[in-house]
C-alpha cells in the first residue's frame, strides 16, 4: 500500500473506511486485497475494531467497492447487492 494511506488511516482515525474501486485478489483468492486492507492497514498499531461488509462480485468484475467500519459503534444489520440499474 502506499504509505500515505496507512498514515491517513493513523492521524484521521475513522470509524468508517471506504474503498471504491479496489483490485480484486487472484482468481485463487479474490478477497485478497480486501483482507489485506483489514489486517494490514485498519486493524495495526493496537486496533483490532474494525470489520469489513461481506465481499461480493456477481459480475465477476475486475474492481469492487468496500466497506469497513467500527464495530464498536456500528453493526451491519444487512447488506445487499444490486445487480442492475432500471
Amino acid at each position: 500500500f502506499p504509505v500515505t494511506i496507512p498514515r491517513a488511516i493513523n492521524f484521521t482515525r475513522p470509524d468508517i473506511f471506504t474503498v471504491n474501486e479496489l483490485g480484486r485478489g487472484p482468481s485463487t483468492n479474490p478477497t485478497a486485497n480486501a483482507t489485506r486492507i483489514l489486517n494490514n492497514v485498519l486493524n495495526t498499531q493496537g486496533r483490532t475494531h474494525f470489520s469489513a461488509a461481506g465481499y461480493t462480485n456477481v459480475r465477476g468484475s475486475d474492481i469492487v467497492n468496500m466497506l469497513y467500519y467500527n464495530h464498536h459503534k456500528f453493526t451491519l444489520h444487512s447488506q445487499d447487492v444490486v445487480t442492475s440499474i432500471t
